[in-house]
This record gives structure tokens, sequence and C-alpha cells, in this order.
């Protein structure tokens, strides 16, 4: 959830959701959205006009959710930056995801974080951080244990 300060932002992700919206109706009917641009935002990370949320704005807040089961998250973190910078945010947002299956697969499951800021978002999986954490560590050799 992102708690918004004024009726302003309140309004531009409003107006992310329609233009999004709008986006994704145009390329199903393959038309190419012109001067859209939140969803130039999403096609920019992923290639095609999907983010793959619902989003719920009232009381101030903005609750993004997974709608799909197969978000957009690069997607979605250049929306949430955009919005940082054009309203001038000095606070951090991080969301995290899980990656999940119904059999057991050793590749099957993960998942990550984002840490977003007006001048920064950087994306890590869970791989990346056991990496991580793993090159500071002394001991070697690999046990992969997935926890269900």
């Amino acid at each position: 959830m992102i708690h918004l300060n004024s009726k302003a932002e309140e309004k531009w992700w409003k107006n992310v959701v329609k233009s999004i919206t709008d986006a994704v109706a145009a390329a199903f009917d393959e038309e190419e959205p012109k001067g859209n641009e939140f969803a130039d935002l999403v096609k920019e990370s992923s290639g095609y006009y999907y983010w793959g949320f619902d989003c719920d704005i009232k009381d101030k807040t903005v609750w993004l959710r997974d709608s799909e089961g197969c978000p957009n998250l690069d997607g979605v973190a250049n929306l949430i930056q955009a919005y940082m910078k054009k309203f001038g945010r000095k606070d951090v947002i991080h969301f995290q995801w899980a990656e999940t299956c119904s059999k057991p697969r050793l590749d099957s499951y993960g998942g990550g974080a984002f840490i977003i800021t007006a001048s920064q978002c950087r994306g890590y999986s869970s791989g990346m951080l056991i990496k991580k954490a793993l090159d500071g560590l002394s001991e070697r050799g690999t046990i992969i244990l997935t926890l269900r």
C-alpha cells in the first residue's frame, strides 16, 4: 500500500489505472496506444502493455496486488518511481513478491523484493539475495532446501 499525501496524487494514480486499462484494450484490438506515458513505462520493462495488477484507490491509499498470477513487477516499479519523482517523495517504497507452484519443483519457488526511491529503483530476486549473502561466508558448498 502507498499512502498518498494529496488529492493530486490520488488523481495521478486514477489516471495511471485508466491509461493502462485503455492501452491494454487497444493492444487486444491490435492497435498501438499513442502518447500514453504510463502504458509506455509498463511496456518499457516487458515489451508489452500488461501490468497484471489490481489497483484500489481510496482513503488516500493505493493498494496494488497481483491480479492474474504473472504481474509485471518491473513495470509497476517503474510507475512507482515515476510517481515518486513527480511528487517529490523523499521516502522509500518497497514491496516483496513470492513465486510459488502447486507441485514440488526445485526451480518453482522463490521471490524477491524491489526497493524504490525517486532516484533509484532496485529489484532483487531471492536467488540474488542468497548469492549476496553467500559471498560474505568463508564456508563453501551448495545444498538446496525448498520449504513449503
